[in-house]
C-alpha cells in the first residue's frame, strides 16, 4: 500500500468513487493507518466473524498427472475443467 499511487485519469475516478460512497478522504489512508495498529488477535477475530464458515473455492492449474485428485476430494467437491472450459478454444 505504501507504494500504490493513483495517477492521471484515475485521480478523478477515485475522487468520484469516494464521493459516491459518502467519503471525504481517501479510504486507503484510513485502511493504511488501521492496518498498522492491527494485531494477530484482530486478524483472527475478523476471520472467525466473516470468513470461517463461508464456502471456499480453490483453483489449481497444472499438469493433471501431478495432481492427486483423491487427496483433493477429502476437502470437498472436485471439478476438473479443460482448456475449452477456461479459455473457450
Amino acid at each position: 500500500m505504501e507504494s500504490e499511487r493513483i495517477t492521471k485519469a484515475n485521480i478523478i475516478q477515485a475522487y468520484i468513487s469516494a464521493q459516491d460512497k459518502g467519503l471525504h478522504e481517501d479510504l486507503r489512508e484510513r485502511i493504511y493507518r488501521e492496518v498498522k495498529r492491527m494485531t494477530f488477535d484482530d486478524l483472527l477475530n475478523f476471520h472467525q466473524l466473516y470468513i470461517k464458515n463461508l464456502p471456499q473455492s480453490v483453483a489449481l492449474i497444472g499438469n493433471r498427472e501431478n495432481i492427486n485428485f483423491d487427496d483433493l476430494a477429502h476437502y470437498g467437491e472436485v471439478i476438473e475443467l479443460d482448456l475449452k472450459d477456461l479459455f473457450d478454444y
